[in-house]
């Protein structure tokens, strides 16, 4: 019993400290300037949108980048539901603008 418990404070150590050493490399390399970055999500149905949208966002925060920064999420097919729900998250996150294909050129370079 007290190997099994001693067995486990050491891999939560080891993966402590794995983390701390990932983050001290990400904090060194982290670069000045990001520039522009676009990141695109592609929802098939509705049900999708939302996590596919959270999930980039998430991302994003993560690579803590900066302005100017954005996330399109194309809407294939016009589907009045997706453009509702991005409407909605926009607000929650500015960074996020609705495209189709046809005029997904012209929303990456805004």
């Amino acid at each position: 019993m007290e190997t099994g418990l001693t067995l486990v404070i050491l891999i939560l150590l080891l993966l402590g400290f794995i983390e701390v050493f990932r983050r001290l490399i990400f904090w060194v390399l982290e670069p000045d300037d990001t520039g522009d970055f676009v990141l695109m999500v592609h929802p098939k149905r509705i049900d999708d949108c939302e996590y596919l949208i959270r999930s980039a966002a998430s991302r994003m925060k993560w690579m803590r980048l900066r302005k100017p920064c954005k996330l399109i999420c194309i809407n294939e097919n016009d589907d009045e539901e997706i453009n509702v729900l991005c409407n909605y998250l926009s607000v929650e996150f500015p960074f996020l603008t609705v495209s189709n294909l046809e005029n997904l050129r012209y929303n990456s370079i805004k």
